[in-house]
């Protein structure tokens, strides 16, 4: 993973600063437990959009919210034809990439209206989210909520080598 100068001062001033990291140091199994701490859940929740929504799973899933995409009526079934294409469309390459604006925009038009279509709008977004580790939180940009989920700059895990490459 390369990150821009800009983002090795943010991720090297949150090393030496913030509590959980500040005292481990760089010797013996240090950029390891940095690494670890980094690497693990964001605390309080931090919510970010998914970059890699699976068409199975957003069909197949139960969204973190417990809701579940519904065929019926509304929800597909008598949706436009442009609708369903445009569906088809977004997860033409087997999945969808939650954090770009025109795929926000259209899951909100494809499911506009009440009921089995306004579910399935919802269970749209909650499916485009996920929790967020220290890492992606420190070099996100937004409010990190489930109704405005951040946007990352960086996505997966930090390594020890990209920990200690900061110190070189």
């Amino acid at each position: 993973m390369q990150l821009t100068p800009e983002q090795e001062a943010v991720l090297k001033t949150f090393i030496e600063t913030d509590p959980s990291t500040s005292g481990i140091g760089l010797g013996d199994d240090g950029p390891e437990r940095i690494a670890d701490i980094l690497n693990a859940p964001a605390a309080p929740d931090f919510w970010v959009s998914r970059t890699d929504l699976g068409e199975r799973e957003f069909f197949d899933a139960t969204s973190p919210d417990g809701t579940v995409f519904i065929w019926a009526g509304n929800g597909y079934i008598t949706r436009s034809a442009g609708e369903r294409d445009c569906l088809r469309a977004i997860f033409a390459a087997g999945y969808a990439d939650c954090s770009k604006a025109g795929i926000k925009q259209a899951f909100t038009d494809i499911f506009s209206g009440t009921g089995n279509a306004a579910n399935n709008l919802a269970h749209a977004k909650a499916m485009g989210r996920r929790l967020a580790s220290v890492f992606e939180k420190l070099l996100a940009t937004g409010t990190g909520s489930t109704a405005s989920p951040a946007i990352m700059a960086v996505e997966g895990p930090v390594s020890a080598n990209l920990i200690l490459s900061l110190y070189d």
